[in-house]
């Protein structure tokens, strides 16, 4: 038995109700109507739609969507397909991922194993060598240089990103 689709809306007009009831059917699809009254034209209360209907809170939308319940969420918003309100969550990943790759990048580039030794030039040979030499200042240094690198990264390319797409992308 496969997953249901949650389809997230808060709105719902009538000449949209039979598309509705068509993609419960197809997909079985659970929709959940966020926001106030019920708002699709004819006036008829949650009883009358020709579907199943949740009514929960924007963060029950969010509790929902993460649940693992459902194969696909879908939100369309006053009539717009708001599929992007993933985006902050999708940066929050990406922000992490870069970050464990820098680290990687770093530690990977001065190699030894037996008196094989593979190099690059980059910041972490250079704190890699001054290490082994015991040069505390040239180690002092590039952390410092790398820590200035992780903080301009951050405070001008990931966090106005993240800001924008959380006004933006957001559900409500």
């Amino acid at each position: 038995m496969t997953r249901p689709v949650l389809f997230v809306t808060n709105h719902a007009p009538a000449f949209r109700i039979g598309a509705f009831r068509e993609l419960h059917e197809r997909e079985d699809a659970v929709f959940a109507l966020i926001g106030g009254a019920v708002r699709h034209g004819g006036g008829a209360g949650d009883g009358e739609l020709p579907f199943p209907v949740l009514r929960p809170s924007q963060r029950g939308v969010l509790r929902l969507a993460a649940s693992g319940r459902y194969r696909a969420v879908v939100a369309g918003l006053s009539g717009r397909v708001a599929l992007p309100a993933v985006i902050p969550y999708y940066l929050t990943g990406a922000i992490t991922a870069s970050g464990g790759s820098w680290n990687a990048a770093i530690v990977a580039e001065l190699v030894t194993w037996g008196k094989t030794q593979v190099k690059a030039h980059g910041l972490g040979a250079y704190i890699a060598e001054a290490t082994v030499a015991g040069d505390y200042h040239r180690i002092v240094l590039g952390i410092a240089t790398m820590s200035v690198f992780v903080v301009a990264i951050n405070r001008f390319f990931w966090r106005p990103l993240y800001y924008y797409a959380e006004r933006k992308f957001r559900l409500g």
